[in-house]
């Protein structure tokens, strides 16, 4: 799976885009629902060593998810709706 870095870059990739464009929110699937990701921030901390996709933890509306690597924070999303 992706990198915690790869993936943070791509969502920044697409918040670029979306400020060119006027859309253009990163897309995850978190928990089975599919969100749209505007913003997330490095972890720092000692890797738990989880499966890619895991929900580490909650602080408010942030999730902490293990990425390929190492966990990443998502900072700002939305649900994503049909």
């Amino acid at each position: 799976r992706d990198s915690a870095r790869s993936v943070h870059l791509k969502v920044r990739a697409c918040r670029f885009a979306g400020w060119r464009e006027g859309r253009g929110d990163a897309r995850a699937l978190l928990q089975g629902r599919w969100v749209r990701v505007q913003r997330t921030r490095a972890w720092r901390g000692e890797d738990p060593h989880a499966q890619p996709g895991t929900l580490l933890a909650r602080q408010g509306d942030e999730l902490l998810v293990q990425c390929g690597d190492t966990p990443l924070w998502v900072v700002s999303h939305t649900p994503e709706v049909a």
